[in-house]
C-alpha cells in the first residue's frame, strides 16, 4: 500500500491578514503548506527587503516555508502595461481581474505546480465546488467582503486548481483567528486602490508611464463647448468632481473620444443605459447557445441588477437590463450570477445605445 501523501498547498501570501490567515488554515486542515510570494516590480522604493522579512517571520510563525519569485517582467507585461494602454484608449480598467486571470491563476500557479503544488490558495473570500459541468464559483458567505466578482474572469479552467479557505468565514472572523494565532503583528496593511500605483494619482501613474495629459473641450449634450478638461486620463464615466463648470445642476462625466481628445459631460439622467455589450466571455459550464434570465454586476460595489443575456457569439454577449443603469463603463467587468454561483462574464465593451450609434453610423 503507497504511503499516504498530504495534499500539496501553495498559498499566494500577499502580507496581508487575509492571506496569512488562509496559510495558517490550511496547515491546521492537514495540507503540505508552503507559502509563496511574487514581487511585481512596483514596490515601493525601499521596501521589498522590508516585506522580506515581514513575510519570513510570518511564515516562520505559521511553521512553513516561503519562497518568493520575481515577475517584474510578466507583471508589466501582462497587468501594467494593458492598464496603461486601456486608459490611453480611453477605458478604465479593472486591473485585479486582469492580475487574477493572467498572473495569481496564470503565471503564478505554473510556477507552483512546477514547484509541486497540487493547488494554489489565495485568502480571496470566495467560494468552490465542483459538479458534472466542472469548477463552479460561488460568493463568499461574507457578503460585504465577497470577491467573486475579481476571480469570475480567472475562468473554470484556471480556478479548477485553486482553494479559497476564507470562503465560509467573515472578516472579523479572519482578524480574530489571526490575533489568536500570533500572526496579526506580521500582517500589512491592506490596499485599498491599484497596488502598483503605490503613490501619488493615477494621472501621475500614467504620465510616468508615457501617457501624457493633454487638454481638450468638454462638450455637453447640445454638442456645445463648456469648457477645458485637464487630460481624459483623469476623468471615467459616471464622475462628478474635476469638470469645474458652474451650472445650475451638476455635471457628470458620460463618455470620451480619444481621438478628438474630447470630454463628454451631461446631466445625471444622462448617465444611464439600458444595457450592455461584453467581450472576452467566460462561462462556468457549458456556453450558453440561447438567451437567459441572470443578475449582473457591473462593477465590484455596484448592486447586482435582473437583465436578459443574449450571447452573441466569438465571445460576445449582450446584456439588457430590467431597469436602466447608471454609468456603465468600458473597461470594467460584467460578472453574471444566479444567485450566490458566478454564471460568467466579460469585460465590457460598450453601451447597447454605443452599438445603436455606431450601427446607424455606417448605415
Amino acid at each position: 500500500m503507497p504511503p499516504f501523501r498530504k495534499e500539496k498547498l501553495f498559498v499566494a501570501m500577499s502580507g496581508g491578514v487575509d492571506s496569512l490567515t488562509a496559510a495558517a488554515l490550511a496547515l491546521e486542515q492537514g495540507f503540505d503548506v508552503t507559502g509563496i510570494h511574487f514581487f511585481t516590480g512596483f514596490e515601493p522604493p525601499g521596501t521589498k527587503d522590508q516585506y522580506q522579512e515581514a513575510l519570513s517571520s510570518a511564515a516562520e510563525c505559521i511553521g512553513i516555508g516561503l519562497v518568493t519569485v520575481n515577475l517584474s517582467f510578466d507583471f508589466a507585461r501582462l497587468v501594467a502595461t494593458p492598464f496603461v494602454n486601456a486608459y490611453a484608449a480611453g477605458l478604465t480598467p479593472n486591473p485585479c481581474l486582469l492580475c487574477n486571470r493572467r498572473i495569481k491563476f496564470g503565471i503564478l500557479l505554473e510556477k507552483a505546480r512546477q514547484m509541486g503544488a497540487d493547488r494554489l490558495a489565495t485568502g480571496h473570500y470566495a467560494r468552490l465546488a465542483t459538479n458534472e459541468e466542472g469548477p463552479m464559483l460561488y460568493k463568499g458567505a461574507d457578503l460585504s467582503k465577497d470577491q467573486s466578482y475579481f476571480l469570475a474572469l480567472a475562468g473554470p479552467e484556471r480556478l479548477a486548481k485553486a482553494s479559497f479557505p476564507l470562503g465560509m468565514l467573515t472578516k472579523e472572523k479572519v482578524r480574530k483567528m489571526a490575533q489568536e494565532r500570533g500572526i496579526l503583528r506580521f500582517a500589512r496593511s491592506e490596499s485599498q486602490d491599484v497596488c502598483f500605483v503605490s503613490d501619488g494619482s493615477y494621472k501621475d501613474f500614467l504620465e510616468k508611464m508615457g501617457v501624457k495629459s493633454v487638454p481638450g473641450p468638454i462638450v455637453d449634450p447640445s454638442g456645445r463647448v463648456i469648457g477645458s478638461h485637464n487630460g481624459l486620463c483623469s476623468y471615467t464615466i459616471g464622475q462628478r468632481r474635476g469638470i469645474n463648470r458652474p451650472s445650475t445642476e451638476p455635471w457628470f462625466v458620460r463618455g470620451v473620444d480619444v481621438s478628438s481628445n474630447t470630454l463628454f459631460v451631461g446631466r445625471k439622467s444622462d448617465l444611464f443605459s439600458r444595457g450592455l455589450i461584453f467581450d472576452d466571455a467566460v462561462w462556468f459550464g457549458p456556453e450558453p447557445k440561447e438567451s437567459f434570465r441572470a443578475f449582473v454586476r457591473i462593477r465590484y460595489r455596484s448592486k447586482e441588477t435582473s437583465c436578459l443575456v443574449e450571447p452573441l457569439g466569438n465571445g460576445r454577449a449582450r446584456v439588457l437590463f430590467d431597469e436602466p443603469q447608471k454609468a456603465v463603463t468600458p473597461g470594467q467587468g460584467a460578472v453574471l450570477y444566479e444567485g450566490d454561483r458566478v454564471l460568467g462574464g466579460g469585460t465590457i465593451a460598450e453601451t447597447v445605445e454605443e452599438a445603436e450609434n455606431a450601427k446607424e453610423t455606417k448605415r
